[in-house]
């Protein structure tokens, strides 16, 4: 902590440098399986990033303290690079989640103005139907086209819900109850017709969550559904849940507690997904499986449902070794709430 606090160098070697180790230098010295360790801080533009810690004798100390000048000078370079790397993921999100708020006011106009003609179009048929007599043979024709167009509106409907995706109401779920029940529904109608395996890893110590309970169903039936789709040939879906308990703080200075996360993940062996594909894997039209009618909504509605619920969702995956959707959700969240993105 002093070599964070004071941007320098400390040696756990010299007490007068780096003063009485803590216990937890102690845990990671021994870690390191070394006499003592040799911490030199990572920051840029005077902000701390981290330590850089290595583990030492008095002979490697020695030499690390005549050559001092070079390694601030790497230190530097490093956090120079770790700033820029955090800058990089956070405007890369920024633009994203742009990206995705311009798909979503693009479809509210489309759907607003392919509703004015349906709309028009309805009326008109109800009116031909009453004008004709009930047997007239024009009746089923007006009765097929008036199906068709209510057909048309609960698909637009349906695209409405990638672009403002229904949150009902928050309330405490038990994720871990919520996981074993929806997989328990996939596995009886689409898991085990295709041999497919379902692990549950479930952390007995995740607490209750304030969230909306059904757009997390739509949100695992979704990812799970999508999983059992890259295996063709039987394999295995994992989903986990593990409570961040990092991520719990008390603000002492604000007198403020913040509960903290809990990640819940669904990971498939399957085949991978493409580097190309994954680039834009959440924006709308994009699917993973080529050749096929699918729409490409699926992982849209996903992305959309996560940030109404103030989570955050990222992909991992490599070909041939699997996929891993991991979700990020606060604990104690609200349908409005600030500082969320």
């Amino acid at each position: 902590m002093a070599c964070v606090l004071e941007q320098a160098v400390k040696n756990s070697l010299k007490p007068d440098e780096g003063g009485k180790p803590a216990i937890s230098d102690h845990q990671i010295i021994r870690l390191l399986e070394a006499r003592g360790m040799y911490c030199v801080p990572l920051y840029s533009a005077d902000k701390a990033l981290g330590v850089m810690v290595l583990g030492v004798d008095e002979k490697t100390a020695q030499d690390l303290d005549e050559n001092r000048g070079l390694v601030m000078l790497f230190s530097k370079q490093a956090g120079v690079c770790l700033q820029s790397i955090r800058f990089y993921n956070d405007y890369a999100l920024q633009i994203h989640d742009k990206k995705m708020e311009a798909y979503a006011t693009l479809t509210d106009k489309v759907i607003h103005e392919i509703n004015n003609p349906i709309s028009i179009i309805k009326n008109y048929i109800e009116t031909l139907g009453l004008k004709l007599p009930d047997k007239h043979p024009a009746q089923t024709e007006l009765s097929v086209i008036g199906e068709e167009m209510n057909r048309v509106a609960g698909l637009l409907d349906r695209l409405r819900s990638f672009s403002r995706p229904r949150i009902e109401g928050f309330e405490p779920v038990d994720m871990n109850q919520l996981c074993q029940g929806i997989l328990d529904i996939l596995k009886k109608s689409i898991l085990r017709p295709k041999q497919i395996e379902a692990v549950l890893h479930l952390d007995p110590e995740l607490p209750k969550i304030k969230t909306d309970p059904n757009g997390l169903k739509q949100i695992l039936i979704n990812l799970v559904k999508n999983a059992s789709e890259a295996l063709d040939k039987g394999g295995k879906i994992t989903v986990s849940t593990r409570f961040l308990a990092e991520s719990a703080k008390i603000m002492i200075d604000e007198k403020k507690r913040i509960p903290g996360s809990i990640e819940i993940e669904v990971a498939d062996d399957g085949p991978g997904i493409d580097e190309k594909i994954r680039e834009t894997l959440f924006e709308p039209y994009t699917t993973t499986k080529p050749g096929t009618s699918n729409s490409g909504l699926g992982l849209s509605i996903v992305h959309a449902i996560v940030k109404e619920l103030n989570g955050r969702i990222r992909c991992l995956s490599e070909k041939g070794r699997g996929t891993r959707f991991i979700i990020t959700l606060p604990v104690n969240s609200s349908k409005k709430q600030d500082g969320q993105v």
